[in-house]
C-alpha cells in the first residue's frame, strides 16, 4: 500500500514538473515575442524621426485640415512651410511610444523570471495603444491634417477605454468576453472620431473618468501607491493641457505646456502598467502560485 501511495505521489510530482517545464518554455517564447515587439516599436519611432529629414516635401501634410485649424491648434506656433508643423509637440508625442517599449521590455523581463503579469493579449492591447498614441499624435502635430487628427484621437480613446475595460477584470465572463468587448468599444469610439470629430474631447474625458472611477472602486477609494501616483501624474498632465489651451504659453518657446502633457501622460501610463504588474504579483503570492511543481496552465504568456 505504501509503495502504491509513493508511486502515485511520484507520478504527481512528475506531472507537475512537466507542467512547470511547459510553462517555462511558454514564458521564454512570450518574452521573445514581447522583446521583438519592443524592437518594432523602436523602429517605428526611428522612422517617425528620420522620415521628415529624408522627405522634405512632406507629403503627409496634404489632405483636409484638422478641425482644430479653424479654432486654434494648441499654443505652439505652427510652421506651415516646414515638414513638421509643431516640432516640439511632435517630438514630445513620441514619449508615449517610448512607454510602449518600456512596458514590453518590463513584461518580457518579468516573463523570464517566471513572475505573474498581465495576460498576454491585454498586454499587447495596452502596448499597442501607447505606441499608436505616440505616433498618431506626432502625425497630427507634424501635419495638422484630418487624417492626422484621427490617428491621434482614435488611439487616445482606445487607451482610455482600456483603463475602464481592464478595471472590470475578475467579473463574471470577463476572461472570455472582456477583450472582445474592449475591441468593439474601441472600434465604435474610432468611428465617432471619424464621423463625429467634434465629440473627441468630450468622449476622451468621459472614458478617462469612467476608467479612473472603475479602477478606484476596486480598492474602495484606497488605491495602491503606484495607482495613486499614476493618476496624480496624469492629473498634472491634464493641468498642463488646460493651461496650454487657455493661452498661458509662449508660442515660439521650446517649452510648451502641450509637450509637458505628452511626457507626463506617458509617465502616468507606465506607472499604471506597473500597478497592474504589482497587483498580479501580489495575487500570485497570496494564492501560492509560482512555486515549482504547483503551477497551473495559464494564458498569461499567450501573445
Amino acid at each position: 500500500m505504501a509503495v502504491a501511495e509513493h508511486g502515485h505521489y511520484g507520478d504527481a510530482v512528475s506531472t507537475g514538473r512537466r507542467q512547470h517545464g511547459r510553462e517555462e518554455r511558454d514564458a521564454r517564447r512570450a518574452a521573445r515575442r514581447a522583446t521583438a515587439a519592443a524592437g518594432a516599436v523602436l523602429a517605428l519611432i526611428g522612422a517617425s524621426v528620420i522620415l521628415p529629414l529624408l522627405v522634405p516635401s512632406a507629403p503627409w501634410t496634404t489632405g483636409p485640415a484638422a478641425t482644430c485649424v479653424a479654432t486654434g491648434c494648441f499654443c505652439e506656433a505652427v510652421a506651415w512651410h516646414t515638414p513638421v508643423r509643431q516640432p516640439v509637440a511632435a517630438v514630445s508625442s513620441l514619449a508615449f511610444s517610448v512607454t510602449a517599449v518600456a512596458v514590453l521590455l518590463t513584461w518580457a523581463r518579468a516573463a523570464r523570471l517566471g513572475r505573474a503579469r498581465m495576460p498576454g493579449p491585454w498586454l499587447a492591447a495596452f502596448a499597442a495603444g501607447c505606441a499608436l498614441v505616440g505616433v498618431g499624435s506626432a502625425y497630427l502635430h507634424g501635419s495638422f491634417t484630418f487624417l492626422g487628427q484621427f490617428a491621434d484621437v482614435a488611439p487616445m480613446q482606445a487607451t482610455a477605454l482600456f483603463l475602464f475595460c481592464y478595471a472590470r477584470r475578475g467579473g463574471p465572463g470577463w476572461p472570455r468576453w472582456g477583450l472582445p468587448a474592449y475591441l468593439v468599444l474601441a472600434g465604435l469610439a474610432a468611428a465617432a472620431a471619424w464621423w463625429l470629430p467634434d465629440t473627441r474631447r468630450y468622449l476622451f474625458l468621459m472614458f478617462i473618468v469612467l476608467g479612473v472611477a472603475a479602477e478606484f472602486a476596486r480598492y474602495r477609494l484606497a488605491p495602491p501607491g503606484r495607482l495613486a501616483l499614476s493618476f496624480g501624474v496624469f492629473g498634472l498632465a491634464g493641468v498642463a493641457w488646460v493651461l496650454d489651451g487657455t493661452g498661458l504659453c509662449a508660442p515660439d518657446s521650446p517649452l510648451q505646456g502641450h509637450a509637458l502633457w505628452h511626457v507626463l501622460g506617458a509617465v502616468a501610463a507606465y506607472l499604471l502598467f506597473l500597478h497592474y504588474q504589482d497587483e498580479a504579483n501580489h495575487q500570485d503570492e497570496a494564492s501560492g502560485r509560482g512555486r515549482p511543481h504547483e503551477t497551473t496552465a495559464s494564458n498569461v504568456y499567450r501573445m
